[in-house]
């Protein structure tokens, strides 16, 4: 048995094991955090440390596959794999950190049979330094063995690792850093100045022509005119470039004078509806200027006690790693989720986007994607989990892109055993 067979049996029965010594604490719903919901917080300083693992297999099949060059791959049939991750929360009186790490391991059974190890670390401080001035700072590491075009829909209860990467696009080597830091002023009870800066780099070892990197900054001014509605003014400036580009880059400013919305409806109770905008300017080197208006509504509903259900529509101007050019989308999302009983828990989501890539371009980028999942609570600390996912693209013909599959049709399903380890939960008042 090679190392990295044991160190996958390792994960295996750690995922088992551990859960069994472990102890917890009474909640309303006793197996809310093995889903992933954290409980409401208490006030006071509290610091919690998690351990999460994922154990399963997975079974894809390729639906549809164009492959205009022959050397796309995107790997189909029998997989195995275990995922753990940690995670740390502290909420104190002037200071809130999170942190995580991430491990995961792919054991794809096909001719020839390969393993796709996986690495993500990342975390974020803010401090307030005054009563009316905080600074933060973030930053985040990933490496993967593969490219998606798809990011999986959020959980609506929480951060539960998925079970592998269902939403493959393509077989290649990426690695993916990112920081950002702030400051915000609340100079007064109602309005704020911020003043943050961020930088993002993509490395693609296989095809360095794509690597990816983008610095940029953001300033806005907010005002809260009622507890529902807000405005701001923001100047936003984002230096993208692209290694196949050459000398080349393109420049992303924000000229953004929005509005901020969120209010409960008056037609049924827990219904709000909340919606905010910004328009974008983009320009190539020195070129002439392209406006955009992006923004994004959505609408929300509670019911049954535990469930919740949403529809949003978003319309966003991005800079992805793996183009060449920006991508302007119009994208749908719905979803839904709530406990059928205390112990089994269940989400389903629909996404459907549409973008159009460059700006000369006609052509249109065509994604499509739904996944459920059911998870059985065993204990407080182990489930049993089953899970769906099925995802269509189509991009533009000879796209500019490090995907060498212009169409792609997929469908992954997945069972396995997920656990939560509570190794430091104090709060306010612990010994």
């Amino acid at each position: 048995m090679n190392s990295v067979a044991r160190a996958w049996c390792c994960a295996v029965a750690l995922s088992l094991l551990v859960p069994a010594i472990a102890g917890a604490q009474d909640r309303r719903n006793p197996f809310a955090e093995l889903f992933g919901r954290l409980p409401e917080p208490q006030g006071g300083d509290e610091t919690t440390l998690d351990f999460r693992t994922t154990t399963g297999v997975q079974w894809a099949q390729i639906l549809q596959k164009d492959d205009a060059t022959g050397d796309g791959d995107v790997p189909e049939g029998l997989a195995g794999g275990a995922d753990a991750q940690l995670a740390l929360n502290h909420v104190g009186g002037w200071l809130q950190t999170t942190a995580y790490a991430r491990t995961a391991y792919q054991e794809y059974r096909r001719e020839p049979a390969f393993g796709a190890p996986a690495y993500e670390a990342g975390g974020r401080v803010s401090m307030r330094a005054t009563r009316r001035l905080s600074i933060d700072a973030g930053g985040h590491y990933a490496r993967s063995p593969f490219f998606q075009l798809l990011e999986p829909s959020p959980f609506v209860f929480g951060e539960v690792t998925a079970s592998g990467d269902p939403f493959i696009a393509y077989l290649i080597d990426n690695d993916s850093i990112q920081g950002s830091a702030g400051i915000i002023a609340d100079y007064t009870k109602r309005s704020s100045l911020s003043l943050s800066g961020t930088w993002r780099e993509t490395h693609f070892s296989l095809s360095p022509n794509d690597n990816f990197s983008a610095r940029g900054f953001r300033g806005q001014w907010r005002r809260r005119m009622s507890r529902d509605l807000g405005v701001h003014v923001a100047y936003a400036r984002d230096e993208v470039r692209q290694r196949r580009l050459g000398d080349s880059r393109f420049m992303n400013e924000l000229f953004d004078i929005g509005i901020d919305y969120a209010t409960a409806l008056p037609i049924a109770r827990r219904t709000r509806f909340s919606f905010a905008t910004e328009t974008s300017a983009l320009r190539e080197d020195k070129g002439k200027r392209h406006f955009r208006l992006n923004g994004t509504a959505e609408l929300a509903q509670g019911f049954k006690r535990t469930w919740r259900a949403s529809l949003g529509a978003f319309r966003a101007t991005d800079f992805l790693p793996g183009f060449a050019a920006p991508v302007f989308s119009d994208t749908l999302h719905a979803g839904i989720s709530g406990y059928l009983s205390k112990r089994f828990i269940f989400y389903g989501n629909l996404n459907g986007m549409e973008s159009r890539i460059g700006f000369d371009d006609r052509d249109t980028y065509r994604t499509y994607s739904g996944d459920t999942r059911l998870t059985f609570a065993m204990s407080r600390h182990i489930g049993l989990f089953g899970q769906y996912v099925y995802y269509h693209y189509q991009l533009p013909p000879m796209v500019d892109s490090v995907v060498r599959l212009p169409r792609l049709s997929r469908q992954a399903y997945s069972i396995g055993i997920q656990t939560w380890v509570p190794l430091v939960n104090k709060g306010k008042g612990d010994s």
